[in-house]
């Protein structure tokens, strides 16, 4: 028996190693790992070798009472919905006798609690227990003036041997003002001896953790507060654990009492990290003799170089005992560190860097670990019985464990104990060691390297690529050191994400051996080509798989039939051949089916006896079958009621037939496009039940019969039914009394009488397009026009007269006879066709032209959204045109002659400027040393004078804002444009090098999403910078609610579609751009709220960094930078990144990212909820002006792409150019138009021409992307 213990204990200290270095803390911190394993390995090890003789059962180092105490649990659920044993946490400890003597865990549920709790002296053994999922919060608002400052913790444990396991402890009490006596509120006091906090955080202001006395552990913990926000007279150590001081002022994070030499209490604070805000000290000498050390901790910037305080009283500076040892960061030991503190050397700090400072051999216990989903109600003799059942070992086979108990996984945490108290003759306690034997060798086996298959499986992909990520082949361990696009789980490949990564080359049959593969995303890399691998049918787990925007060939694998767990399938923006295979059908999950803008040929297939089909798919949602060569008729037998369809995208095939009636049973549908092809017959009455239908294109067909009545759908936005040959009638009356219409559209279509005047009068309508008619009489446009209207097309009717009632903006009726008459009316006057529309504002002031008369800019949409045939086709030109051509070629020459003379005008102005502008003359030498004069792009040197007069002498009540640079002008230029001049006080002027790259960079940069420069200035000694005027403010102003302007979702959904064009813009620019100040208020929205990004002075050209720019000053916004950058003051195109996905978060809860001393990263990842499908677990801190939006469509997606944004290690963050793609994706799902100019306002939206997923040449596409001054797109998409 002797001979078997000391084998197992051999066996058991070795996989007590194990399964430390494997523990995923609660709250993770990147930062020393590594070391923190390194740290517990050899302290542990320590702590085994040093293990007093084991005798047979008996742990003689662990206390005799907790041994006890551990053999027999009590579990207490507390719920706040009643479905526990109490609803309130003071009701459970009420049940925990006196001198209580068992292993008592509290089992909180989610939710907050605001109750005072207390655990008295008497009440020994407790555990307050959550699952990290749940972590609630234990609140109350006590402050000193009320309680006395330790009585006023909202949580009071005095019982020994307590441990806390994801708990929130918070007190609520405002933030005080300064340090200021009364004010104090603590959130946690623990006064027993041997206590544990694990994956615990403590929130407060002034004093939130009082570590009154006795030995204390804390792990993974985070602890956030102003002043001495850990004060106290224990004994801990504080491991992994960050401290984040929330002051606006001086912050203190430690206030240690030890008084007396023989007092052996002290703070040892063991690879922590030091974050926040305010001039933070480490600590503060309280009393006589504090005892505090920081090693292997990070320290902020924020963190005073001198470190520490001596709290004014000189002679404790002898006294102290203040250490530090191997700490990283800007903040950490300088040479300016008070006189006082120890910069202690190895063979000083290891007395605080092992368990033997807090003597934990004796006492210390792991987390307890839930081992069931959930707990059942049962009496005692039920948990006894259950718990003795549930633990018999057949075969070496370990049984389930208990499922009504929560256990201590004693043998994985039991650090610092060896094992002998769990080798007693009690069976069961062998029995479960036996079971957490097999356990750790599954976790052991999880932890393994790569699987030998899908590392080979990988190797040949890369064989067959070019341009594969920097990572891929540095480690033969793709699992254990990430490749770039790589998931694993359990040492198994499960998703391969390498979207936008330039690749080149074929996918080999080799794909088929990833057999644990959930997700396949190759999506738009353009030069994948080839055909597609049958062997791609083997993956029988996938459940997601993207090749959209590639140039894969043939035709599509049949194959993919048996991925019978597939739920995502887009092969969109190929240049697939051949048919549909049938075999689709079999995918009973699918959920999207995008085939769209391929060469698919054939007609669409349906099951029969042999093989499956389409009509199979009833939890398919979308069919995107559009911009094919599909063709014959659609088969009724597609459709049925039983489909959950919400688009069906049939547009740009060579479809033929009749459209079935059986599209009428999908009651779901929301947008039906069948525009582009040949159907004939008339349109289904039935479709006229399709009620939650957005959008109907059935254009450029041959249907015949009545025009349809569509006067059932209700939520009907958008209608086209133009180019059919629909029998002669007038306007049908649901032209007027569907009150959800934007637009609609139906030219060639045969209709006669009167116009309905109604139908401007409906409240959402913004675009009426019937040219190509037959209209008659009057056109009556009524007395009461919808305010959203904006563009009217009637040409070529016969309208005879025209009442527009006071409409003012875009009429058409050029063809009509009413034009005859007249030609004066700007209405009979053609703009070209096929240009993009806006409203000319040259003949406007801001006092003349209506509210929305700029209301869509210049991108609104084309005149005609698909070519038609021009009513003109003649070559000849009439003797008028030729008179014009004449005229035109004269002014020609006069408009050359005179910029030839302003350009002259403009040197001798530029070389006055240099002269005045000392000491910015060197700014335009050509010589090495600057680089020579600014290459400006469509940016004008103004002269000190010109702006000096624009805006009356600089006066303050032209001032509009103010910063770090200067302050902010609003100016009217002499050719009535109105401008934005950042003029730069002179404290705050740049050198000539910093000012050269800002206005040669700005004047290259020409995108709609970023702020235009108009010019600059540099006389007088002055230098100014001249930028578009954007009249709507900041983002932030508006989501503060100080702008006055409403942000509903979508439009702020749209806003940071915005931002990200514009930034992505930067990142692809020729030579890239980093912006490094990304933040609300730097991104400015447009008349149109259209989102800009702002203020490029601290931008800095990639290629520059590349040299070796190491910044030493940190730029940027406190709370939008980049983590990294504090550690290497190396900037990357990730950094851009984080503060994009501050603001996304901001989109969302109207936040500041550090709002009352809370940081919007860890307040939003604390309260995910991934099983809250609607909300994510964040209804809470929705800002409420959206809370209350219909549907908050993609915000679950939104904010899991913004805490991607936020991961602390930059090589996890998305790129822009996959942001922009991914919001994109967002809006279009749901039916809203990408295109910024679409939608106009928060309360106007204009029609959906959304559901083509857009590819990759839309996003390059010119309405998107204005370029000068040399700036190319590559061809590679930056590396997700």
């Amino acid at each position: 028996m002797a001979g078997k213990v000391t084998s197992s204990t051999a066996v058991k200290a070795l996989l007590l190693i194990l399964l430390i270095v494997i523990e995923v803390p609660s709250t993770a911190l990147s930062q020393g790992e590594t070391e923190i394993d390194r740290w517990i390995q050899k302290h542990i090890q320590a702590y085994v070798a040093r293990k007093e003789e084991l005798r047979e059962g008996v742990d003689t180092a662990l206390e005799p009472a907790l041994k006890a105490a551990e053999a027999s649990r009590r579990v207490i659920k507390v719920r706040k919905n009643g479905a526990g044993d109490f609803r309130t946490v003071t009701e459970a400890i009420s049940t925990i006798p006196a001198g209580n003597t068992k292993r008592t865990i509290v089992w909180i549920g989610p939710g907050v609690f605001e109750e005072k709790i207390k655990v008295n002296r008497s009440q020994p053994f407790v555990t307050f227990f959550a699952l990290p999922k749940d972590k609630p919060t234990l609140v109350y608002h006590g402050t000193a003036k009320d309680y006395g400052t330790v009585d006023s913790a909202s949580v009071i444990v005095e019982s020994d041997y307590f441990m806390a396991v994801n708990i929130i402890f918070k007190n609520s009490a405002p933030e005080p003002d300064g340090k200021r006596e009364g004010a104090q509120a603590v959130a946690m006091r623990i006064s027993g001896d041997m206590a544990a906090f694990y994956g615990c955080s403590f929130i407060g202001f002034q004093d939130t953790l009082c570590d009154d006395k006795g030995r204390h552990f804390f792990k993974d913990c985070y602890i956030e507060g102003t002043v001495d926000y850990i004060f106290g007279n224990g004994k801990s150590i504080y491991l992994n654990t960050e401290l984040h001081s929330v002051s606006n002022r001086t912050a203190f994070i430690t206030a240690q009492a030890r008084e007396r030499v023989d007092d052996d209490s002290g703070y040892s604070f063991i690879h922590c990290k030091i974050t926040g805000n305010g001039e933070t000290y480490l600590g503060r000498a309280w009393k006589d003799r504090g005892r505090v050390v920081y090693a292997y901790t990070y320290m902020g910037t924020h963190v005073k170089a001198e470190g520490w305080s001596n709290f004014g009283v000189a002679s404790r500076d002898k006294t102290v005992f203040y250490g530090e040892y191997e700490c990283k960061g800007p903040g950490a030991a300088t040479k300016r560190r008070v006189p006082f503190v120890k910069l202690l050397t190895k063979q000083e700090a290891e007395p605080f860097l092992s368990l033997t400072y807090i003597h934990g051999i004796t006492w210390l216990l792991p987390p307890p670990v839930l081992l069931a989903s959930e707990f059942k109600k049962r009496t005692t003799k039920e948990h006894r019985k259950a718990g003795l059942a549930s633990c018999s070992l057949d075969n070496m086979k370990p049984a389930a464990p208990p499922k009504s108990e929560i256990f201590y996984v004693s043998i994985r945490e039991r650090k610092m104990e060896g094992l002998g108290y769990f080798l007693q003759s009690n069976t069961i306690i062998m029995r479960w060691i036996r079971w957490i034997l097999f356990l750790v060798a599954g976790l052991h086996v999880a932890s393994a390297s790569t699987d030998t298959e899908d590392v080979a499986a990988l190797r040949s992909l890369m064989s067959h690529w070019q341009n594969i990520p920097p990572s891929w082949g540095k480690t033969d361990d793709p699992c254990g050191t990430p490749w770039e696009g790589v998931s694993c789980r359990n040492s198994r490949i499960t998703a391969l994400s390498l979207s936008t990564m330039g690749l080149k080359g074929t996918l080999s049959g080799d794909i088929g051996q990833f057999t644990e593969l959930t997700t396949l995303d190759l999506s738009y890399n353009k030069e994948l080509t080839g055909p597609l691998s049958p062997r791609i049918g083997d993956l029988q787990k996938l459940n997601i798989l993207i090749l959209a925007g590639c140039g894969f060939t043939g035709t599509i694998p049949t194959e993919i039939g048996n991925l019978a767990k597939l739920t995502f399938l887009a092969l969109n923006s190929n240049n697939f051949i051949g048919g549909i295979p049938p075999s689709l059908g079999s995918l009973s999950q699918l959920y999207w089916l995008d085939l769209a803008d391929n060469q698919l040929t054939g007609s669409l297939p349906v099951s029969d006896n042999n093989s499956p089909g389409l009509d199979l798919l009833l939890k398919a949602k979308h069919f995107h079958f559009n911009k094919n060569k599909l063709s014959g008729a659609i088969p009724s037998k597609l459709f049925s009621s039983e489909m959950v369809l919400i688009h069906v995208l049939f547009d740009g095939n060579q479809l033929n037939g009749s459209i079935p009636s059986t599209l009428g049973l999908v009651k779901t549908l929301e947008a039906l496009r069948l525009d582009r092809n040949s159907l004939t017959g008339p349109v289904p009455s039935n479709l006229n039940n399709l009620t939650s239908l957005n959008e109907l294109n059935l254009a450029y067909n041959k249907l015949t019969g009545s025009v349809p009545d569509l006067s059932g759908m209700g939520s009907l936005n958008y209608v086209d039914l133009s180019n059919n040959t629909f029998d002669k009638a007038e306007a049908p009356r649901w032209f007027s009394t569907i009150g959800s219409l934007t637009t609609l559209v139906m030219e060639y279509g045969q209709l006669e009488g009167s116009v309905p005047s109604n139908l401007f009068s409906l409240p959402q309508i913004q675009q009426v397009k019937l040219r190509n008619n037959a209209f008659n009489n009057t056109l009556d446009m009524g007395n009461n026009i919808g305010q959203q209207l904006q563009f009217v097309d009637l040409q070529n009717n016969n309208i005879q007269s025209v009442n527009r009632s006071g409409y003012s903006n875009t009429l058409i009726l050029v063809g009509n006879p009413v034009c005859t008459i007249t030609t004066n009316d700007n209405y009979c006057q053609l703009r070209g066709t096929g240009q993009a529309y806006s409203t000319d504002l040259t003949i406007c002031s801001s006092k003349s032209c209506p509210p929305q008369q700029n209301i869509f800019g210049p991108y609104l949409f084309n005149a005609f959204f698909y070519p038609f045939p021009d009513g003109s086709q003649g070559t000849s030109l009439s003797s008028g045109a030729i008179a014009g051509i004449a005229i035109s070629c004269v002014a020609l020459v006069f408009l050359l002659m005179g910029v030839g003379i302003y350009a002259i005008r403009q040197k001798k102005r530029a070389d006055k400027a240099t002269e005045l502008s000392k000491p910015f003359a060197s700014l335009f030498q050509m010589n090495s040393d600057n680089g020579g004069a600014p290459k400006l792009k469509g940016a004008r040197l103004f002269s000190y004078d010109e702006l000096r007069a624009c805006t009356s002498n600089f006066s303050e009540s032209n001032e509009i804002g103010s910063g770090g640079y200067g302050k902010v002008y609003k100016g009217i230029l002499s050719s009535g444009q109105v401008v934005a001049i950042k003029r730069a006080t002179q404290g705050s002027m740049q050198g000539g090098h910093e000012f050269r790259n800002e206005i040669e960079l700005l004047s290259r940069v020409h995108h709609k999403n970023l702020v235009n420069l108009v010019g600059f200035c540099l006389e007088q000694k002055e230098q100014m910078l001249v930028y578009e005027f954007i009249p709507n403010g900041t983002l932030w102003e508006s989501l503060s609610g100080r702008s006055g302007i409403h942000l509903d979702w979508k439009r702020r959904l749209q806003i940071a579609l915005d931002s990200g064009r514009g930034l992505s813009y930067l990142r692809h620019a020729n030579p890239p751009i980093i912006h490094r100040d990304v933040k609300s208020s730097n991104i400015l929205l447009d008349e149109n709220l259209v989102a800009k990004v702002s203020d490029f002075g601290l931008s800095k050209l990639i290629s520059d960094i590349s040299k070796g720019h190491v910044s030493t000053q940190v730029k940027g916004t406190v709370g939008y930078l980049d983590p990294e950058y504090y550690m290497t003051q190396q900037l990357t195109e990730k950094s851009d990144v984080y503060s994009f996905g501050i603001v996304m978060l901001e989109l969302v809860t109207a936040k500041k990212p550090i709002e009352k001393g809370k940081y919007i990263v860890r307040e939003v990842r604390m309260i995910i909820d991934e099983n809250d499908k609607e909300n994510n677990g964040l209804k809470e801190i929705i800002d409420l002006n959206i809370k209350n939006d219909a549907k908050l469509f993609g915000l679950v997606r939104f904010v899991e792409l913004a805490m991607r944004c936020v991961e602390e290690s930059a090589t996890n963050r998305p790129t822009m150019s996959y942001l922009v793609k991914e919001i994109e994706s967002i809006l279009q799902n749901e039916g809203q138009n990408t295109n910024s100019t679409y939608a106009s306002s928060s309360v106007t939206h204009l029609p959906r021409h959304h559901i083509d997923v857009l590819s990759e040449d839309d996003f390059n596409k010119s309405d998107a992307f204005e370029y000068s001054g040399g700036f190319m797109f590559p061809a590679k998409i930056e590396p997700m």
